[in-house]
């Protein structure tokens, strides 16, 4: 069971994956004041880490973006993508939709995802590393973008001493990060936190699992970082 942290706020109405009520998300998403200087505010971040038994991990990011004031804005939300290695990871799955300034939906359409090899930008490298890019349908100046990339492994990684991370950097207005692993007792986590106060970290442990759970509120601007260092027991 995750423990609660100090930052636990009102429930918002995007707080539930794609399942708000339009109408809510543009009207609470109006009551958040962006700053004059600023393009947008990201309303939501998360990061879900499971790591099982066997070794391969599941990763999902989920964003709510917002309604940028300035149209050359919409720009940095119109797509999404995700690298990936086919050699120990599926390819990533998608899901989005646009809520447009009037309150309609807008899904993603799987058939407009594009799956490419990853530049490589040294020509001395070889590797399998791939990319998929979506457009995001009816971006514009009032609309809310929520999308979600699950990446899972299908085959754990053959280092005894595994290390990942979860950053978040954000030169725009934020909204609320959190980010939470759960992974099973075989394995030996360790933890290095940077710019993160400890009252915003909380962790908890059963017989099976350990759970670590990092949440951070409202800022004007963030940077925090959660290294991850896990080996076999």
């Amino acid at each position: 069971m995750l423990s609660t942290t100090a930052c636990a706020r009102p429930a918002e109405p995007w707080d539930a994956p794609f399942a708000g009520d339009p109408r809510a998300i543009l009207e609470a998403a109006k009551l958040i004041p962006v700053p004059d200087e600023q393009m947008a505010i990201v309303l939501l971040e998360q990061h879900r880490y499971v790591i099982d038994e066997n070794g391969p991990n599941n990763f999902k990011v989920r964003k709510v973006l917002p309604d940028c004031n300035r149209r050359e804005g919409t720009e940095e939300w119109s797509s999404i993508e995700q690298e990936y290695q086919p050699w120990h990871e599926s390819k990533p799955e998608m899901r989005a939709r646009v809520i447009g300034a009037d309150g309609t939906v807008h899904w993603l359409d799987g058939k407009t995802i594009a799956d490419s090899p990853a530049n490589e930008y040294d020509q001395n490298i070889f590797s399998d590393r791939r990319v998929v890019r979506a457009p995001l349908p009816a971006v514009g100046v009032g609309t809310i973008v929520e999308y979600e990339i699950v990446t899972r492994e299908t085959a754990p990684c053959s280092m005894r001493v595994r290390r990942g991370g979860s950053r978040f950097v954000t030169a725009c207005p934020s909204g609320d990060f959190n980010s939470r692993l759960r992974q099973h007792n075989l394995y030996q986590l360790k933890t290095v936190s940077k710019l993160i106060p400890d009252q915003q970290s909380s962790a908890a442990r059963t017989e099976v699992r350990h759970n670590l759970t990092v949440t951070l509120g409202r800022s004007s601007r963030a940077r925090a970082l959660k290294e991850l260092a896990i080996r076999r027991t």
